[in-house]
Formats: C-alpha cells, structure tokens, sequence
C-alpha cells in the first residue's frame, strides 16, 4: 500500500509560481496537446490535487465560476488566463483553433471578469486570491501589465486582495504583485 503524502492546507504564492512554471514545461513537451486555456484544465488540477486534497474546479460564486477552488481552513480560489503560443500554419488549416490566433491578452482590460469574480469573493470563503497569468508568447512587459491591474483594481478597503502572478518564458520578464486590498503599512481614512 503506497505512503500517504502529507498535503498542504492551502496554497502559497510559491505554489502558483511552481504551477505556472511547470504548466510550461509540460506544454513545451507537448505543444500539439497544451494549446487554449481549457486544455490546462486538467494538469492544473492534478497540480493542485497533488497539494490539496480539496482543489476542486469550476466553483460557482455570485460573480460566474471561479476556476480552481481550494478549501480547507485558508480557502484559495484562482483564475487561470493563458496566452498561448501561435501554432498556426497559413499552409496547413488543420493547426488553425480556437484560441490559437494570437488575440488572448493578458492585460487587465482582457481579464476584467476574472478580477470581478476573484473582488467579488467574501475574504471569509477565500482568504487567498490569485490571477495566474501564464504567458508562452513573451510578448508582454511586466511594468505595464502591473500597472494596469493597479488602476483596475485599485489599493482600498473597497477591494479584496488578489495576487497576480506572471509567468513568461523568460524567467527574467516573470513576476507577481497585489492588486486590490490595502498595501502593507498603509491605512486607509475612516
């Protein structure tokens, strides 16, 4: 009878980094397999599963559906956006689908639903917010995407904290920062 593998009660920021890092790594060894958003589904939740038993996808929250769902007594919810690579051959129609056409963005203004749903989310359901921006294009610059969740969530007690997480080809264009709640050390007025 195999070991039981002690399991995480929740998920870390180091977690979604390793995820995104690793759903790279497995699309690059399969790039005909790994294309849209949907196609990552699964490998996420083995991640996830492999850490937190209670990872579940798809829960539904007043806003729409929250992808991934881990719960337990630090309950996490996370939004997945990926900006595939282009595949595409003009010459050969059958490479040609649905998401594969270069127009997925990662900027805010792409992914204002998924900030919508994550805000929206009581702090006593989901402690824990990430965006998980996952990027095989390299095509964007991390000083702009931050800025523009900045102003789409601004820092005030009227938003909940999410934690945006950018994962790019180049390991030196990846980052992560908060968007939404309060910034440490800073209070707001009453």
């Amino acid at each position: 009878m195999p070991k039981k593998v002690a399991a995480h009660l929740t998920v870390r920021i180091e977690d979604i980094r390793d995820l995104g890092d690793t759903l790279m790594a497995v699309a690059d060894e399969y790039p005909h397999d790994f294309r849209t958003e949907m196609d990552f589904y699964p490998l996420v939740m083995t991640y996830l599963r492999g850490r937190v038993p209670t990872a579940k996808a798809e829960h539904r929250v007043l806003e729409g559906s929250i992808d991934f769902w881990v719960g337990g007594k630090n309950p996490a919810a996370i939004e997945l956006a990926v900006a595939p690579r282009v595949l595409r051959d003009h010459h050969h129609e059958a490479q040609s689908f649905a998401g594969n056409h270069g127009a997925v963005r990662l900027y805010a203004s792409h992914n204002k639903a998924e900030l919508k749903k994550l805000a929206a989310v009581p702090f006593t359901q989901a402690r824990r917010r990430f965006l998980l921006l996952v990027d095989f294009t390299n095509s964007h610059d991390k000083s702009t995407l931050r800025r523009g969740y900045e102003s789409a969530l601004p820092f005030d007690a009227g938003h909940s904290a999410i934690r945006v997480v950018y994962r790019a080809r180049d390991p030196k264009r990846s980052c992560d920062f908060q968007v939404g709640g309060q910034k440490k050390g800073r209070k707001t007025a009453s």
